[in-house]
């Protein structure tokens, strides 16, 4: 206690100037230990998050792939694929494993065709995803629009066109872009008929992005 006192004395008398100095050094180092002590918070933080989605991944990633082949020969929705669409059908309302769910089914999409993709197509449509996707249209915030328009394009979701096309002059040109694949990618070279209805000019990129999609089209008309 003698001691801590002198320290203070000795503080005290020295110039104002110093003092000033000290404080600040001690204020920095305060806040450089609360950093690092939050640094590792979040470090540890976004590993326990990886580890939970990886579990998710590997928890749903086979539940589809099990609803995949356990169809039957009359393409109707066998007893086991009910039970694993009930099952997702539940866990879609929670938006973190929506949003995993999601994603599995674009990556198996983009790795599979025919029957089996037609497969992803109704499981998406019944397990209440194009419900959730579709009330993205109705948001105040564009990236949400331009998210939810982007995803009924990969899924290549027909139902939603009216309120895609909406859309078609938003002041945002990520929405207007978005909605440009959408038609083009669904409708294909039909879905061009929207350059009679838009009232906005399109950009030299937004050109490009639309030549580049349509050259990737499989009938080249």
């Amino acid at each position: 206690m003698v001691e801590y006192q002198h320290i203070i004395e000795f503080f005290e008398q020295l110039p104002v100037l110093i003092q000033i100095v000290w404080m600040l050094s001690g204020l920095l180092l305060l806040i450089l230990l609360t950093l690092i002590i939050y640094l590792k918070y979040l470090r540890s933080h976004l590993r326990k998050n990886e580890k939970i989605v990886s579990d998710y991944e590997k928890e749903y990633e086979s539940k589809l792939i099990a609803y995949l082949y356990s169809g039957d020969e009359k393409e109707r929705v066998s007893e086991e694929q009910q039970g694993i669409q009930d099952q997702l059908k539940h866990c879609v309302k929670d938006k973190f494993k929506r949003n995993i769910v999601i994603s599995i089914l674009l990556r198996l999409k983009s790795e599979i065709s025919g029957e089996m993709a037609q497969s992803i197509q109704k499981l998406y449509h019944n397990t209440g995803l194009l419900n959730y996707t579709a009330s993205k249209l109705s948001s105040k915030n564009w990236y949400v629009i331009a998210k939810g328009i982007k995803e009924l394009s990969q899924f290549e979701v027909k139902e939603v066109y009216n309120d895609v096309v909406k859309h078609l002059n938003h002041k945002r040109r990520e929405v207007r872009k978005e909605v440009h694949l959408y038609l083009i990618n669904i409708f294909h070279f039909k879905g061009l008929e929207f350059l009679n209805k838009t009232s906005l000019s399109l950009t030299e990129w937004d050109q490009i992005q639309i030549l580049g999609r349509l050259h990737r089209l499989e009938e080249q008309e």
